[in-house]
């Protein structure tokens, strides 16, 4: 009923998907707490790469949850259910303190790499996330500047000025910053011009379809144009074959990530590949 209300429609077909109430969905917030606690799930790693040199610069940690008995379940399933409760504080702290971690191990490794880790809305108006960042990796004396923080522009809306204000704060520890999904949520440039970001990221919608599309082409050609304007290094999401990876490149993008050069997979095959690539 509230579907069919939301779409201005007079009828909407049932979509278990669409319904917060599903069996599943219960299941999995009421579950979620204790997969946290007791370890259920992983970091995944996608790398980044150098247009210029194809060299990795860098890798995104993604969050994977191994369910005992429902196996393998994609963020899209869980995160927003973790953003309907305070859930989402203990799962982003997992997710920083396990990407710290990471650093700490891959630097006994010989592996001097950032990661990035992404933060929801509601991390970004509790302002006691900086102090915690900086706790976590004094504990594991990993330098700030190996980790960096993706926003989506939706961030912003829902309290602009406590988000500028943690977002300041983290940046002040050592921490890069950039826009996620950038295009697909409020675009606002004022964010661009106010805020402490070195890195936008160009919607992996838009990449995909930039070379059947001449919209999409239009925006992620402008979109580069835009954040080279304000001085923003520009990485492209959802590269899925070489035809785009050309394109990208020649549209002056520096960094890129996506399927065509590595999914994301768990840190011993990431390593694997990072060595691989390092000889090519």
């Amino acid at each position: 009923m509230y579907n069919a209300k939301s779409q201005s429609s007079g009828v909407s077909i049932y979509n278990q998907h669409q319904d917060s109430h599903s069996p599943r969905r219960l299941q999995l917030m009421a579950e979620l707490g204790v997969a946290i606690r007791d370890e259920q799930l992983a970091l995944y790693y996608q790398p980044k790469i150098e247009l210029t040199s194809q060299k990795c610069i860098g890798f995104e940690a993604l969050i994977r949850w191994k369910h005992p008995t429902l196996g393998m379940i994609p963020p899209a399933e869980f995160i927003n259910l973790a953003e309907m409760s305070n859930t989402i504080h203990a799962l982003s702290l997992w997710v920083l303190e396990h990407a710290i971690m990471q650093l700490k191990k891959w630097h006994e490794l010989g592996i001097y790499l950032p990661i990035a880790i992404n933060l929801s809305a509601r991390n970004l108006i509790n302002q006691s996330l900086p102090e915690v960042i900086k706790r976590l990796l004094q504990d594991y004396q990993v330098d700030a500047k190996w980790l960096e923080i993706e926003i989506t522009e939706s961030a912003f809306i829902s309290d602009p000025e406590r988000a500028e204000s943690v977002t300041r704060e983290i940046s002040r520890l050592g921490i890069a910053l950039s826009i996620d999904d950038f295009g697909t949520g409020y675009s606002s440039l004022s964010y661009l011009k106010r805020l402490p970001i070195q890195t936008l990221k160009v919607d992996r919608s838009f990449v995909g379809g930039m070379l059947l599309n001449k919209q999409d082409a239009a925006i992620v050609r402008s979109t580069i144009g835009l954040a080279h304007s304000f001085g923003l290094t520009v990485v492209a999401e959802g590269v899925e074959d070489k035809e785009t990876l050309d394109a990208i490149t020649e549209l002056n993008c520096e960094h890129a990530q996506g399927y065509f050069i590595c999914r994301p997979a768990p840190e011993d095959q990431i390593v694997t590949w990072y060595y691989s690539q390092q000889n090519v």
